[in-house]
Formats: structure tokens, C-alpha cells, sequence
């Protein structure tokens, strides 16, 4: 774990080696998701490499950057409502003549109370 904690969460290196990426050809400086704390040191060692490597006018970003969205996790019954809707999918793809309304209603009734479940 601390590998990979290293690997995948250290300014400068594996993903976020903005000159490796920047000597492959790369784009460098597209906002991202915020995934440390604003204004912290990890957060401010970031921005300076990709500001420090960035092949693009970071002004052409300036609106969504200087206005992040929140990050919105899935409800808790995501994957069961996916499940139920991927049921519907493959029996409308692959059977001949199949009844689409009465998938749609079946996975509409069955969506209904997975979160009616849920809450």
C-alpha cells in the first residue's frame, strides 16, 4: 500500500510526471479533479509542477478551473439499479422481437424497489 501510495499519489511522479508526460507529447495542465486539499503543501507542489511543465494556454481553462464542481459519489444502490438495467439491455440486444415496453416497465418496477429499499 505505501507503494502505491507513492506511485499514484506523490506530485511528480508516476501520473501526475508532468515532464515525462509533457516529452511524450502529452497535454499538460488539464484541469482535474481536485484530489488533495486546496491550498495544502501536497496540493501546492502539484499545481507549481504542472504549471512549471503545462503545453497548453491554462487561460482556455480559467472558467472550469476557478469553479470546480463538487464531487458526487453514486447513491449506495448504484450497481443493483446498473444490474437490473444491464438485464434489460441484453434481453432488448439480443432477442428478436423483443417486448422493449415490458423490459422498461419490468426494470422500472424492479429499480422502484430496489431504492424504495434503500432509503
Amino acid at each position: 500500500m505505501a507503494w502505491l501510495n507513492y506511485e499514484e499519489l506523490t506530485p511528480g511522479v508516476g501520473q501526475f510526471n508532468y515532464a515525462a508526460q509533457k516529452a511524450m507529447g502529452l497535454p499538460v495542465g488539464l484541469p482535474q479533479p481536485q484530489i488533495w486539499v486546496p491550498g495544502s503543501a501536497v496540493w501546492k507542489k502539484d499545481d507549481e509542477l504542472k504549471r512549471a511543465n503545462t503545453n497548453l494556454d491554462l487561460n482556455d481553462y480559467a472558467p472550469f478551473a476557478n469553479n470546480p464542481v463538487a464531487i458526487k459519489t453514486e447513491p449506495p444502490q448504484a450497481q443493483a439499479v446498473y444490474a437490473v438495467l444491464d438485464a434489460s439491455m441484453s434481453a432488448a440486444l439480443t432477442q428478436p422481437g423483443a417486448n422493449i415496453s415490458g423490459l422498461l416497465k419490468t426494470a422500472e418496477s424492479k429499480v422502484n424497489t430496489l431504492l424504495a429499499a434503500g432509503k
